[in-house]
């Protein structure tokens, strides 16, 4: 994502949603269900048009769109308040419990999806090696846990901040949480291939084959 999408996001999903809010409040004193309600529309709306302006499903506008339909339709079953604010910490939830689930059980996720795209019998040789796969499943573990607990920060943001500051405050937590850890997975990995290739020159015979570029 450019920088450029990213202030783009944090405008449609942050900005907008916390200033219509805080307008329909005050100018037509709608209720805080009411507001959230119409507000959530707003990045639907964009979400929809991006998919449409560039003519094929575009992941994260999908991601975006189903989340926000999720909550709509709960929230015509409901009139919490909770689940509208909750909107796109759905799918993060989900996914870190399949990263967490699938790391315990052994198949992280993050290792099956790279021998899926291994090219050559060479590469998927070297992801099988023992060492790669604890990294990838470190790294894996790490993810889905931290999609959890973004989740369950969201949960407190709701339960003890007032919804505008929710609304101005969700995105840039999700993409907080995201950025830290996709910069510390870059860290932790060239932390590893380095102590491993130490490790592979102080005993010769014991090398970790390295995948082709």
């Amino acid at each position: 994502m450019s920088k450029g999408e990213l202030v783009f996001d944090l405008l449609v999903n942050g900005l907008l949603p916390w200033a219509g809010y805080v307008f329909l409040q005050s100018h037509y004193g709608w209720s805080d269900y009411h507001a959230l309600l119409a507000v959530t529309v707003i990045p639907g709306f964009f979400a929809l048009v991006g998919i449409v302006r560039k003519g094929r499903p575009d992941l994260i506008a999908t991601v975006s769109l189903v989340t926000i339909l999720l909550s709509l339709g709960l929230a015509a079953a409901s009139d919490d308040t909770r689940v509208l604010q909750i909107r796109e910490s759905y799918i993060t939830l989900i996914m870190g419990v399949v990263f967490v689930v699938s790391s315990l059980i052994g198949k992280p996720i993050l290792w099956l999806l790279a021998m899926h795209q291994a090219k050559t019998e060479e590469q998927k040789a070297a992801l099988s090696h023992p060492l790669r796969r604890k990294m990838l499943g470190t790294v894996n573990a790490v993810w889905g846990w931290s999609f959890v607990l973004e989740f369950a920060a969201k949960l407190w943001m709701i339960a003890k901040l007032p919804i505008a500051r929710v609304l101005a405050l969700s995105p840039i937590m999700f993409y907080g949480v995201t950025a830290i850890t996709f910069f510390w997975t870059l860290w932790w990995l060239k932390r590893q291939v380095r102590k491993q290739a130490l490790e592979a020159a102080d005993k010769p015979h014991v090398k970790l084959s390295q995948p082709e570029r």
